[in-house]
């Protein structure tokens, strides 16, 4: 109980600074939304623990690296927390010099990035407070100016390892050619904490699986890969000017893009982000991926632009003859041209006649249409799929006065605890002179309140009320 209200505590306070901290950089979550380290890594190692011996062991092997000055220097640069360093340490194992001037969608994706991954610290760090070895052996480091600020912060996780493995991964990610070579980097960014005498090895080594869930995490945020896509786009533009590539690998980088284009926005419509999709789609659309005009199809439609929808489907009617039949269908029930769905409609069952969906818009449409005998024919064959098809066809009866042929089919579907024929045949029954029909209706109207239906939640409250 005691953990819980302290974790809850500092998730709380963790928010304070890195609101500040990150006040002008947008972050793709915040530090709540990230993996959090108590629950998935062990805490750090007690002296008592083996994993403790090796941690002495490695801060030994530090000192003896700082006799070595090349090292030494590597050591004291990666110091200096940020993304400057990042960029001053990783452009040359990334085969490219990064900045905000000569790669913008790169650094933007980093600080971004970067920033997200460096929250998932944040409480940890303070859930532990975990001495520094400096602090332990009274010893000093090779960054003295910065000791007096570290001995105020947890030791455990490393946030260096952090933002260093992250930023490995990440740059692996934009050019896989120079994966080795940056992930060494990224793991002597690490290696570097223990050498200057700021960090257990355990430290380090828990800030490194760290940065790997982080960067998981941002796979899952459909802004990160559009980002990603863009910044892989800027690497192979501007890595292909400064080499002596050919006009086929340009050509082959941008028949690439708009593809990857397409799949982002294919992510983003998954999520639901219709404008943001819409964004990705056009621009793959623009560069000649015809492909991607059905999911603009899709997003118009979900934002209820119709007859834009419309126009996005038929450009696909060749590559996807059923699946665009279908939609123009929907959109055309949508604009209330209804003989234009069942046209479409019919075209669609040509291709598949076991979809449900396919005969109820036939049947809305000639319901719309006022032939309810055809509608009735369209829901019946929609019940044969999905027992909603029933409270349909019933109404279509009880439209043409066939109340024992709509009873029946209610029941049918009432049967299979459908709350749309639960609600109109228990709504039937409260007009029968039967008193136990009106208990029958009343019961049926509760159970179909009970499923979830509306309606009969509103009825109910005005018989009660």
């Amino acid at each position: 109980m005691k953990k819980n209200l302290l974790l809850t505590l500092l998730i709380i306070s963790a928010q304070l600074p890195m609101a500040s901290a990150q006040e002008h950089v947008n972050a793709f979550f915040i530090t709540t939304e990230m993996p959090d380290i108590v629950k998935f890594l062990p805490p750090p190692p007690d002296s008592l623990c083996p994993l403790y011996a090796y941690d002495v062991q490695r801060y030994a092997w530090g000192k003896l690296q700082r006799q070595n000055k090349w090292r030494a220097d590597i050591a004291i640069r990666d110091a200096v927390y940020g993304l400057n360093t990042i960029i001053s340490e990783f452009s040359e194992p990334f085969g490219l010099q990064i900045s905000k001037d000569s790669t913008p969608v790169i650094y933007r994706l980093l600080e971004e990035s970067l920033a997200t991954t460096d929250s998932i610290c944040t409480i940890p760090k303070r859930f532990y407070m975990r001495k520094r070895p400096f602090l332990v052996y009274h010893e000093p480091t090779l960054t003295p100016e910065f000791e007096a600020s570290l001995s105020k912060n947890g030791s455990y996780p490393s946030g260096h390892a952090i933002l260093g493995w992250s930023a490995a991964l990440l740059l692996s990610e934009i050019n896989p050619e120079r994966a080795d070579t940056l992930l060494s980097r990224g793991y002597m960014y690490g290696e570097s904490r223990v050498i200057v005498g700021a960090h257990w090895q355990s430290d380090v080594d828990a800030g490194m699986l760290a940065a790997s869930a982080a960067v998981s995490k941002l796979h899952t945020s459909p802004r990160f890969l559009c980002q990603m896509a863009r910044a892989k786009q800027e690497f192979n533009r501007l890595s292909a000017k400064g080499s002596a590539a050919s006009d086929d690998t340009t050509l082959e980088d941008e028949d690439e893009f708009p593809i990857q284009m397409h799949v982002i926005g294919h992510v983003l419509l998954s999520h639901e982000e219709w404008n943001t999709a819409m964004i990705c789609l056009k621009k793959s659309y623009q560069m000649g991926h015809r492909e991607s005009a059905f999911e603009l199809g899709l997003c118009s439609y979900y934002c209820g632009e119709y007859e834009e929808a419309k126009g996005y489907f038929s450009e696909t009617s060749d590559l996807f003859p059923k699946e665009t039949a279908f939609h123009i269908g929907k959109c055309c029930y949508a604009l209330k041209d209804y003989e234009g769905c069942i046209k479409h409609m019919n075209e669609f069952v040509e291709f598949d006649d076991t979809e449900p969906d396919a005969y109820r818009y036939l049947g809305m449409s000639y319901d719309k249409l006022h032939e309810d005998e055809l509608a009735v024919q369209y829901f019946l064959k929609y019940a044969e799929g999905d027992s909603c098809g029933f409270a349909f066809a019933g109404c279509s009866y009880a439209k043409m006065n066939q109340f024992d042929k709509a009873v029946d089919c209610w029941q049918k579907g009432a049967e299979s605890g459908e709350n749309v024929s639960l609600y109109c045949l228990g709504l039937y029954y409260l007009f029968e002179d039967s008193e136990a029909k009106l208990r029958e209706g009343f019961r049926l109207l509760l159970h179909a309140a009970d499923s979830g239906n509306e309606d009969a939640m509103e009825l109910i409250s005005d018989l009660v009320f």
